[in-house]
């Protein structure tokens, strides 16, 4: 069922970061915060029913739990990004929505560098492709989760490689995901933005900073759209992940 700002001709979309990590990494890494876990999909699942939004970019959407209660409550999806014969994890991100999807694709980072760093290095970043029908045309969503942490130069090859695979797709876009990116580092962005896209917070917010990461006060969570009027963008403060979401109204 669509909601109802999108039968009134708008539509919510929700990027965000659920800090839901695999058991082995959090089991190594937020052991005093693992029994808080069941707790945090219970919120993380009300706020995302509370919203009701019409398209979701997810990071960090390991636990298969989570991952069933979201595909209940979504009739069309594109659940997991991972390379057929990797012994790496699968790249935590989905796209849930209420439209139908006509494509889906993607691409894994790959090469010393891209690879990652890290925790990051067992799993199959990348980035995830639906193709939507929507009322008024198609419409391609990308989402991404690039390299945490000082690693810059990873960052910058996987935006290289993120921007040689969405070179491929023409048309209206939205990319939206947790590009983990430094204030000082806003200009690895360009092989992006060379292909058309804006970032909507700026157009929305002008003088306002969006920080998504309260911990630093950084904006790693973006919006990104190309040939797409996006009326309004917002922050979703939340105690439920180590992010707070971003939604954009188009």
């Amino acid at each position: 069922m669509r909601s109802q700002d999108a039968r009134n001709g708008s539509i919510r979309v929700l990027t965000w970061n659920l800090y839901l990590r695999p058991r082995i990494i959090s089991a190594l890494l937020d052991l005093p915060k693992f029994p808080e876990r069941r707790r945090r999909i219970r919120g993380i699942l009300r706020v995302i029913d509370r919203g009701k939004y019409d398209i979701l970019c997810l990071q960090e959407a390991f636990l298969r739990a989570t991952k069933r209660a979201l595909l209940r409550r979504y009739p069309y999806f594109y659940r997991k990004l991972t390379h057929r014969f990797s012994l790496r994890l699968h790249s935590g991100l989905m796209i849930l929505t209420r439209f139908p999807i006509l494509k889906r694709s993607g691409v894994i980072f790959r090469g010393r560098l891209a690879g990652g760093r890290l925790a990051d290095g067992w799993v199959d970043k990348g980035v995830m492709h639906a193709e939507l029908e929507m009322p008024d045309g198609p419409l391609h969503v990308f989402t991404t989760h690039l390299q945490a942490e000082d690693y810059p130069e990873v960052r910058r090859a996987q935006i290289h490689q993120a921007a040689a695979f969405i070179k491929e797709y023409r048309g209206r876009a939205l990319f939206a995901g947790d590009f983990n990116l430094e204030k000082s580092e806003m200009e690895l962005m360009k092989p992006i933005l060379d292909l058309g896209f804006v970032d909507t917070w700026g157009g929305a917010n002008p003088g306002e900073v969006g920080n998504t990461w309260p911990e630093t006060g950084q904006r790693y969570d973006l919006v990104l759209s190309r040939d797409l009027p996006v009326s309004a963008v917002d922050l979703l403060p939340t105690r439920w992940s180590d992010h707070y979401g971003v939604v954009a109204t188009l």
